[in-house]
């Protein structure tokens, strides 16, 4: 259950069970946090303009989801965007069967 509907029973007398509770105080945990480094580099990619230094993982998550609704073929060149030097040398380091594995994941999502 998202905060806002915690929030929403709360206001018209519904008490969120602890579970709902707990995952609000999580979500709002999360959000406040500051953003990471592969949020400010998908945010750098886009050439969006943003603070990083006040920037939480939640801002950061609103910003990236408005840009990929406003220019989905952008998001399309992110995620089709060639490996980076570090990606490459994970590759290389995995077995066979790692590498397959990575690989189908990737294809996945």
């Amino acid at each position: 259950m998202a905060l806002s509907e915690s929030i929403n029973r709360l206001h018209h007398g519904q008490r969120p069970n602890s579970l709902d509770r707990r995952k609000a105080r999580n979500r709002a945990n999360w959000y406040s946090e500051p953003a990471t480094a592969k949020q400010l580099a998908k945010l750098e990619y886009f050439g969006m303009p943003f603070e990083p230094a006040n920037l939480t993982k939640g801002r950061a998550s609103e910003l990236i989801d408005c840009f990929t609704a406003i220019d989905p073929g952008r998001e399309e060149l992110y995620q089709n965007r060639p490996a980076t030097p570090e990606q490459i040398d994970r590759l290389r380091s995995l077995g066979e069967n790692e590498k397959r594995a990575y690989l189908r994941g990737k294809q996945e999502n």
